[in-house]
Formats: C-alpha cells, structure tokens, sequence
C-alpha cells in the first residue's frame, strides 16, 4: 500500500499447503545466540506466516544523499526499527551507506508476538563499481546480529539485461572453533530482475541464494529495502542503451559522436607514460642534476647528528611520532585511490591517476637505485659511508628512502595542479619517521624527497600537455574540433 512516493508498507503472508518438514528433526548446535539456527523452528511451528510486514519512508536530501526509516516485521525472524543513509553521487562508481537497526527476534509462528533477544545491528558499507569486467564489490562493516563484528566481502558481476551472480563472505571477530563448522559465513546468488521476464516493466527482482551452511557467527539482517538499490537508476548503467545489432554498449552521453575519441584505462596508458618519461628525464639539464646532488652532499653532514639524536629519542612520544609519520605515505595512497574512484568528481580522479602512477614510478625507480648503490641503514651499526650495490641483497638498502620518495610523488600532483603546497610539508613528515626509527639516513631522505618530487612533476606535466590536446568530434551535422581552456 502506499501512502505517497516516498511513504508505503509492504506485506508477505505465506501460507504452506504441501510440505515435507516433518522429516526436518535436526538442530545444529552453536555457541552464540541463536540468531539463525533456530530455522526449523520458525518454517514448522505454523502453516501461515507473516514474513514481512513493513512500513518505509525514504527522502532525498539533494547532492546524492538519501536517507530511509523503517519499522515493522523487516523479516521471518527479527522485527524492530531502523534506519539508512546513502551518499551516491550521479553516475558516481562508489557510493557510501550506513544503516542501524535495533530488533528482536519473532515469535515462531511469525505473527506480532516476540522473543526475548533483542540486539542493535548495523553496517557501514561501500558500493564499489569497479568498472572492470562489469565487476561490482560491496564491502560492509559493522556489529551482526550475534553482537560479533566484522567485515563482509561482496562481489558480483552483472551481465547487461541486469541479472547478476555473486558471492559473498563474512569474517567477524569470532573464532572458526566458535563459530562451527564451516568457519566463517559465505555463500552465492543469483538475482534476476523481472523486466527480464515481463512485458511490463517492474523493479521487483528474483533472488535464488545458496549458503552450504546456515550458522549464527556473521549473520545479518535480511532488509528488504537498500537504498542503493532503490537509487539504481543514478548508476551509468541506467543510461546504457544498445540498437538492434549493437556492436556494444553505449550511454546516452555519446550518441552524437559518430568518431570520438577513446578513453584508455590507466594501464592502457601506463606504456606512453613510462616511455614519456624516460625521454624527460634525458632532457633534465645537468644544472638540475647538480643542485639535486649537491643538496643531497649537504644533507649527508646531518646523517651523524641526526642518528645520534634519533638513539637518544627511543620510546615514548617520539616513538609514537614516528610511527604515525611512517603512516603517512599510506594515508596518502589510499586518499589517492579514493580520489581515483570519482567521488570527488573528475580533475581530482584525474590527478589521482597522476598520483599513483608517480608513486609506482617512484617505487620501481627507487628500487633500481637501491640496487646499484647498496647503502647500508642506520640500525645496521656499519655508518653511514658503507656502500655495497650490485647484488641481491642491496634492494633492501637504505638510499634513497621509499616512504619519503613515494609519500612526495602521491603529494606532488596535487600540489600542482590544486594548488595546495602545504602537500610538501606533509610529505616531508614522513621522514621524521624514518629517521626517528633508524631506518634511514637524512641524506636518504632529502635524496627520496626529490626522486618522488622529480617524477611526479614530470607526469603532471605529461598530464597538462595531453589535458591541452585537441579533442575531435563528427556527428552527422558537422566536424568539430575543440581545445579545452583553463
């Protein structure tokens, strides 16, 4: 029944006419609250069941947020109140949700009566559309209704008439000897929308789910309603639209362009990158090249002083510096690879892509250099004019400083092209870390502060220059060509 757009209620009755549960005797035994095992109870104690009364109001907020409130029997066996944000950006890959829900368990007979459990659920999760192979991954985290917590892993691929298989696994902080046999929750699905199958078109779907086992550890509450599939329409597949012969899938953004040009994925441009970049680090005058030396020479007077307060600093708040200042180049990366995703739109995905590539660059550059010249790490004791290159250990070496060179290639894309310089002074954190734990020299690290510096520079530029090219478009009315102006 509903009341308005926004505002309904939905109920299910069953009721079972032919049957074999009599032969279902079998109670599996459990360490947990009985949130799940109990199911021979709730299908055999009554012929007619409610599974689902439920009344539900949703609203959008604007910008890509929806919320949702909702009460009743939300399903057989747990009945309570809850509610659901959604932040999920128009035709963004990644969307962003949180529910709580406070419920109890049913009677079995599955009418308005309950049971003495009662436990608040809830899961923060993220809707990722990798948009490789039409890949999609869920990933939530959150209490489940045992009171364990944990994490569960969705993945699924949904085929362009929107059926899609998937499977899932969930892990929570129960042990497997706990949790049973089995050891941790996992299954698979298949969902089939009815537009597949009815001449009329209807969001309503199939869903056949097939669990090996049905255990309490990791156990969720089965919602009826998400917003993130009540908001489906926002994804680009909503858009996709494909002619009598289609060639391929195709949006409604490009139905103009007979010719356009195509949007390679990062690695399909990972080979003009790299060979772009080799070509100008070739062309770095020498001036560059002796200024970088000489600062890192000048820096190399420090290593000694530095050291020794660095064993002076053992423990304590120092200690508990640098390791959070060790943590940044992480921090960094993972800013970088949400950036990448689009949710903050599609210059900073962008210059994300920039940022990563450097920060790989970087690393392998970095690699090489260790190779060849072997310098031996403060905690070694050897002092820092030990040198021993050229053989398989010397990857492991000290100069030039990973964390630093990595942690200024993320920062340097963005420094540049959003104008946001203060990235510098956060990176160059990052070495009060390193040099704090002893695993680097400050020379170690001024020389990885201008390798991660050079090169994410030189693939900004790369970035800028192809940002600038000219963009070629024919339709059947006339041949344009365009310059993007900045």
């Amino acid at each position: 029944q509903r009341f308005s757009d926004r505002t309904w209620l939905t109920g299910n009755f069953n009721l079972r006419v032919l049957d074999n549960y009599s032969g279902f005797v079998y109670d599996a035994p459990s360490a947990l609250p009985r949130v799940r095992t109990l199911q021979r109870e709730y299908v055999t104690t009554s012929a007619l069941t409610m599974p689902l009364l439920q009344l539900t109001h949703v609203e959008d907020l604007g910008n890509g947020h929806y919320v949702s409130a909702y009460g009743g029997m939300l399903e057989s066996m747990y009945g309570g109140v809850g509610a659901e944000w959604l932040y999920r950006p128009w035709k963004s890959h990644v969307a962003w949700g949180v529910d709580v829900n406070h419920v109890r368990q049913r009677n079995f007979r599955q009418d308005f009566a309950f049971r003495d459990y009662a436990v608040d659920t809830g899961h923060a999760t993220m809707y990722w559309d990798t948009g490789w192979k039409n890949l999609q991954a869920n990933l939530s985290v959150g209490s489940y209704l045992a009171g364990d917590v944990g994490a569960t892993l969705d993945v699924k691929r949904v085929f362009s008439n929107g059926v899609s298989a998937g499977a899932w696994a969930t892990k929570t902080n129960i042990s497997a000897e706990t949790f049973g046999e089995g050891s941790f929750d996992k299954g698979i699905y298949v969902t089939i929308p009815f537009d597949v199958m009815l001449p009329k078109s209807t969001a309503g779907n199939a869903n056949i789910v097939w669990t090996p086992l049905t255990r309490d550890g990791g156990a969720r509450l089965g919602r009826r309603f998400i917003l993130n599939d009540l908001t489906r329409q926002r994804d680009t597949r909503a858009l996709g639209w494909r002619s009598v012969n289609p060639a391929s899938a195709r949006s409604a953004e490009d139905n103009s362009y007979v010719l356009r040009d195509s949007v390679p994925h990062a690695f399909d441009r990972l080979g003009n990158t790299t060979a772009t970049l080799g070509q100008q680090i070739t062309n770095i005058p020498a001036s560059t090249w002796l200024l970088a030396g000489g600062a890192i020479l000048a820096s190399s007077l420090l290593d000694k002083p530095l050291d020794n307060w660095a064993q002076d600093h053992q423990g304590g708040s120092a200690e508990r510096l640098g390791k959070a200042a060790n943590a940044l180049p992480v921090a960094l990366a993972l800013g970088a690879g949400a950036l990448y995703t689009g949710i903050a739109g599609s210059n900073a995905a962008s210059t994300a892509e920039t940022a990563l590539t450097a920060a790989a660059a970087t690393w392998g550059a970095n690699l090489a250099t260790r190779y060849v010249v072997g310098r031996a790490r403060p905690f070694e004791e050897k002092g820092s004019g030990s040198f021993n290159g050229l053989n398989s250990d010397a990857v492991q070496s000290g100069f030039a400083s990973n964390h630093v060179a990595v942690a200024f290639a993320l920062a340097t894309p963005f420094a540049q092209r959003h104008d946001m310089p203060w990235l510098y002074a956060l990176a160059a954190t990052s070495a009060i870390g390193r040099v704090q734990q002893r695993e680097h020299w400050a020379s170690d690290t001024v020389a990885g502060a201008f390798m991660g510096y050079a090169i994410g520079s030189l693939l900004t530029d790369q970035q800028q220059r192809s940002d600038k090219g000219m963009r070629l478009s024919v339709t059947p009315q006339a041949v344009v060509a365009s310059w993007p102006v900045k």
